[in-house]
């Protein structure tokens, strides 16, 4: 049992870590991230002309002696309807794997467009119980330890300490 779940977030991946203790707090430190997982957006992956007809977007150049004729093809609500859809995944898959790891709370590290998608779907992790803290920053693509050292740092997590037998007295 762990007592917290990190989700890191980005509009391409949500990785998901456990806090856990050491072992043998006497010689390892602790406690630590550990990586339990990640999700992929695969739309964010996807090339324009993948998603969309036209690979750019604003005018059309009808021919002749004609004007050109500008348009929207409402990319920009596609694209925000693509980070609804991978917030809502992630959303199902934090609760789904806090319940199982028995986490009494949640940090959610994500950039602020994502976080704002992120909250209503996290709703559900509140009503279970849970506690769910905020940190708006992209960590999702730094290693473990230093996405722990950056929540530790704002009180979100508890610091990382060195192993017990050698501190000095």
């Amino acid at each position: 049992m762990c007592e917290y779940y990190v989700v890191a977030v980005d509009a391409a991946r949500a990785r998901f870590f456990r806090l856990e203790n050491a072992d043998v707090p006497e010689f390892e430190s602790g406690p630590n991230l550990v990586e339990d997982g990640a999700l992929t957006n695969p739309e964010s992956e996807m090339a324009g002309r993948d998603v969309f007809t036209d690979s750019k977007t604003g005018m059309a150049r009808p021919g002749g002696a004609r004007a050109p004729v500008s348009y929207d093809d409402h990319r920009a609500q596609h694209l925000v309807e693509f980070d609804r859809r991978f917030a809502r995944k992630i959303g199902r898959e934090s609760l789904k794997r806090a319940k199982r790891s028995g986490a009494r709370c949640v940090v959610l590290a994500s950039t602020p467009e994502m976080l704002g998608h992120l909250r209503p779907v996290l709703e559900d992790i509140t009503r279970s119980g849970i506690e769910l803290r905020e940190f708006a920053r992209d960590v999702s693509k730094l290693p473990a330890l230093e996405v722990q050292q950056r929540l530790a740092a704002q009180e979100l997590i508890p610091p990382r300490k060195g192993p017990r037998a050698y501190k000095t007295r």
